[in-house]
């Protein structure tokens, strides 16, 4: 039996004074690469590439030339990482654990400083002042305090939820499992649940089926839907909805960006490769 291998690039995009934009170097990357997180540090600005299929990280400079390729993470199956304070936290599905490695020097003397065991498989998380909020395989949000590698809560979901955004003082969860297209019903109303620095509760709403992105500028909170082909804005401090604006077919991966919202658009047919389109909303 063939095995089928997917090997993805990352691409440099520089746009020129005239407006243009033309494609600069491309880099085999490997199975499933996964995003790109901005490292800076004393030794300057440095590029993760987290390369899920292969379970390793690839570090480029500021001229996106790979400098390193991190091991360090090979066995854990990390699903997601995150920049801050000089280090990286490493979501590991497999394993289990959060991975923390010091990438406060140059890269090629980045290294493991701490494992910290969560008996969960984990997905990603969100930072509020030395508190990690991390969603699990396991249908949980778990409170981390990473200063005394403690966990200070574990709260059940109704569903898996994917993606998670925080502020100074709440982290907010989108239940993207929350409609099964299997038997095209809800397996909860609920939709989107904000949570407190402690992990308690505030408010769960409903928001309509499969919501599948966060993201958060100033007062306003912006929620896509892959299913709904929708974007939902509400007031980040009542949850009251101030509009709904229809997108395109399967809208993905929202950039906020100097107060802009660009959402990817496949336009036609998921099947056909290639077919996208960007909306702008500011």
């Amino acid at each position: 039996m063939k095995r089928l291998f997917f090997i993805s690039f990352c691409l440099v995009i520089v746009s020129i004074a005239s407006g243009s934009v033309v494609i600069g170097q491309r880099y085999p990357l490997g199975i499933m690469p996964s995003g790109i997180v901005r490292v800076e540090n004393g030794y300057g600005t440095y590029y993760v590439t987290l390369v899920k299929g292969d379970s390793e990280m690839i570090v480029f400079d500021s001229s996106f030339k790979p400098v390193t390729i991190m091991d360090a993470v090979k066995n854990d199956g990390v699903n997601d990482i995150i920049y801050r304070d000089g280090k990286l936290y490493c979501f590991g599905f497999f394993s289990g654990r959060l991975v923390v490695i010091d990438a406060s020097g140059y890269p090629g003397r980045w290294k493991k400083i701490d494992e910290i065991p969560t008996s969960s498989r984990l997905i990603t998380g969100a930072f509020i002042d030395g508190r990690l909020g991390i969603l699990s395989n396991e249908n949980e949000l778990i409170v981390l305090d990473t200063g005394n590698r403690t966990i200070l809560k574990r709260y059940k979901l109704p569903v898996t939820a994917l993606t998670i955004a925080e502020d100074s003082s709440r982290f907010y969860v989108s239940l993207f499992y929350n409609y099964n297209t299997l038997n095209r019903s809800m397996e909860t109303e609920k939709g989107l649940m904000v949570f407190d620095i402690d992990g308690q509760l505030s408010v769960s709403l409903d928001i309509g089926k499969r919501p599948s992105y966060i993201s958060i500028d100033g007062d306003r909170l912006f929620l896509v839907s892959y299913m709904e082909e929708n974007l939902k804005i509400l007031n980040k401090n009542t949850l009251k909805e101030i509009k709904t604006i229809e997108l395109g077919r399967y809208p993905n991966y929202p950039v906020m960006q100097n107060g802009k919202l660009w959402i990817s658009i496949v336009a036609s047919n998921v099947w056909e490769p290639g077919v996208y389109g960007w909306e702008i909303y500011s």
